[in-house]
């Protein structure tokens, strides 16, 4: 019989453990109920999430380049531009970026494109949290 793993995220203050959506956890803990387990704790990673990648190259780079204003850039031109105006004057490999740059890299291209004039879909308030990008004040300056 194959082990199912059951992953749930949380944080660790003053020694407890605080699960993130503790009714999942407990519905997950019933269907163990009367099982062995093993239980393993790990960070998580810094580095930037599949869902922070999957909405810059996925839904916002493509709906920038629906604008006229950026008409015949590819979306690596565009990638490559976005990342030297915000990050660095050299292109780096987004591998090796932290979630926090890319998720800084992210918001400035969003507030980029609404200077431009240029509407792209608003993230998930959860997925980007920086200071430089708050989706609800960007939310609320488009609908005014």
């Amino acid at each position: 019989m194959e082990s199912q793993i059951i992953k749930h995220r949380g944080s660790v203050r003053d020694g407890k453990l605080f699960i993130n959506d503790m009714i999942v956890y407990r519905h997950c803990l019933d269907k163990l109920d009367g099982k062995k387990i093993v239980v393993t704790l790990q960070e998580e990673s810094r580095d930037p999430s599949i869902q922070m990648r999957n909405y810059y190259n996925g839904i916002l780079l493509p709906a920038a380049l629906e604008d006229e204003q950026l008409r015949g850039w590819t979306k690596n031109e565009l990638d490559n531009h976005l990342t030297r105006m915000f990050l660095d004057h050299r292109t780096p490999d987004k591998s090796t970026i932290s979630k926090e740059r890319h998720a800084w890299l992210i918001g400035k291209a969003i507030i980029y494109f609404d200077q431009m004039g240029i509407e792209v879909p608003m993230p998930d308030k959860n997925l980007i949290k920086h200071k430089y990008h708050d989706t609800e004040k960007t939310k609320d300056k488009k609908d005014n």
